[in-house]
């Protein structure tokens, strides 16, 4: 995000919180993304910042990005009856502010 950049180190399955996507994480820089698959719209990404403090987030769609492509496949595993997901994000997306975002990511097994 801007000149700032972020090590997504651990996912986690959306059957947790009840949404098909997944939630990715820089454990030590404090970024979270959440990549949700709407069945209408497709793919959504909220960001949250620990350094911009609790509750403020960044929500995007396809109106905000010029790309925005992602994937979440169910593996066939479920661990403790939450499913396991592997995909990907690419998307290249500005903020209202205009500042450049980009995501690139693969992400396997995330339950």
């Amino acid at each position: 995000m801007g000149d700032r950049h972020y090590q997504l180190d651990a996912c986690s399955s959306g059957d947790l919180e009840y949404f098909l996507g997944v939630d990715l994480a820089d454990q030590k820089g404090g970024a979270l993304v959440r990549l949700v698959i709407d069945p209408i719209d497709g793919p959504r990404l909220a960001f949250v910042f620990r350094e911009y403090g609790a509750g403020q987030r960044l929500v995007l769609g396809r109106d905000r990005c010029s790309q925005l492509e992602a994937a979440v496949r169910y593996t066939g595993w479920e661990i403790n009856t939450v499913r396991d997901f592997s995909g990907f994000v690419d998307a290249e997306c500005r903020s209202d502010e205009g500042q450049a975002i980009g995501l690139h990511v693969r992400f396997s097994h995330c339950h």
